[in-house]
């Protein structure tokens, strides 16, 4: 709604100021209007010769040495339409749950809204010629199921009924190969991997076919997700080329599509910033303002949003070394940010940590009711605590 109102602004103003400048023209004399002419000529040549972005302002010579305020009207609308074309698509409303720690339940049943009734073991196929030994990053996109090794940089892809599809294994420096696996994603019949070392996205074939690598070294990612054919660059708050943000969309070709929450410095005090994908949903925890927004090619909007009060950690601190605040006894005093978080349609999951507990802070996205506890178990199963889960 916001794009639409903005350009239908900028016709009316610049309707309404072309009639009182046509007005105020013929009062003057046949100089002025002969500079009037061409202004409002080369301004409607200036809006539609863009070259990324950027407008080109023209400047005229000979102009009338007196000048009434109805020319300065002209400027009006190209403001509006200036503004309405460089907008980045970024919702700033949303829900925001006041945190306050002694308002919690010491345990929440996980059965209550986790259903196991159509869950089921899977039981993986062997690998023993290379036997899985540390699992460090776990996809499935419905029909695969994707498990990055780090301790042989190894990617294991199953099918979802657990029989092993490949295993991709291709380290070295090579325009093909990769160094260290930072994140993967599954899509259609491909793999990708993200490698910040080397600076690349490798794509591959689920057979472990490699199809093309592609540049990002304009940008920085430390996590990723895909989806329709472009690539969600998660940058845990480093400066890039092109600007400080925190989610930058390419395309396979390494073009930028689009860019969202800028950010001023480096955040060394918070968690690390965190990327899901749920089937078509991706979302992104920002620590620099205790949200978790959902991200879209063209969009990127504000889900829920995390106030901690008088724990909230000063902006003054979040840029400062964790050994220097722990001296000081600061981290003592507030919470860092989100730990990490899960979701479903219906739910949200978030974990944060204050003074060496671990508190769950649970949010109903139909109803935007939630409950704070610091025991998310699982009755059905001994009562096991609910912590590392995907």
């Amino acid at each position: 709604m916001k794009k639409i109102i903005k350009p239908i602004l900028a016709v009316a103003v610049l309707a309404v100021s072309a009639a009182i400048g046509y007005e105020s023209y013929n009062r003057y004399q046949n100089q002025q209007l002969a500079f009037a002419n061409p202004l409002l000529e080369e301004n409607i040549n200036a809006l539609s010769d863009t070259n990324g972005g950027s407008y080109r302002y023209p400047h005229l010579l000979g102009k009338p040495k007196s000048c009434t305020l109805y020319h300065y009207l002209f400027l009006i609308p190209i403001f509006f339409i200036l503004v309405s074309c460089n907008e980045t698509s970024l919702d700033t409303k949303c829900p925001t749950i006041n945190v306050e720690l002694t308002d919690n339940v010491e345990e929440f049943g996980a059965d209550t809204i986790l259903t196991t009734d159509s869950a089921e073991l899977i039981p993986l196929q062997s690998t023993d010629n290379r036997p899985i030994g540390n699992v460090e990053i776990f996809k499935s996109d419905g029909e695969r199921i994707a498990i990055v090794d780090d301790n042989y940089e190894s990617i294991y892809i199953f099918s979802v009924n657990g029989t092993l599809v490949n295993v991709i294994h291709s380290v070295g420096k090579a325009n093909s190969e990769y160094f260290e696996i930072a994140d993967i994603c599954l899509e259609k019949d491909f793999v990708y991997i993200l490698d910040y070392r080397k600076r690349v996205v490798l794509k591959y074939t689920i057979r472990g076919e490699f199809v093309k690598s592609i540049n990002i070294e304009k940008y920085w990612g430390n996590q990723m997700a895909c989806k329709n054919g472009l690539i969600y660059l998660i940058n845990d708050y480093s400066p890039t080329d092109i600007g400080n943000y925190e989610v930058f969309v390419i395309d396979e070709n390494g073009n930028l599509i689009n860019k969202y929450l800028p950010f001023e410095f480096t955040y060394m005090a918070t968690p690390p910033v965190s990327c899901l994908q749920n089937n078509d949903e991706i979302m992104i925890v920002s620590q620099s303002d205790n949200t978790i927004y959902e991200v879209k090619e063209d969009k990127c909007s504000p889900i829920v949003r995390l106030d901690y009060g008088n724990k909230q950690m000063p902006e003054k601190f979040k840029k400062n070394d964790l050994r220097n605040l722990a001296e000081e006894k600061v981290l003592d005093k507030y919470i860092l940010g989100i730990k990490r978080f899960r979701f479903s349609d219906k739910i949200i999951i978030i974990d944060f940590d204050y003074d060496s507990e671990e508190y769950t802070l649970l949010y109903n996205r139909i109803t935007g009711k939630s409950t704070l506890t610091k025991g998310f178990i699982v009755n059905s199963n001994y009562r096991v605590g609910l912590s590392n889960y995907y």
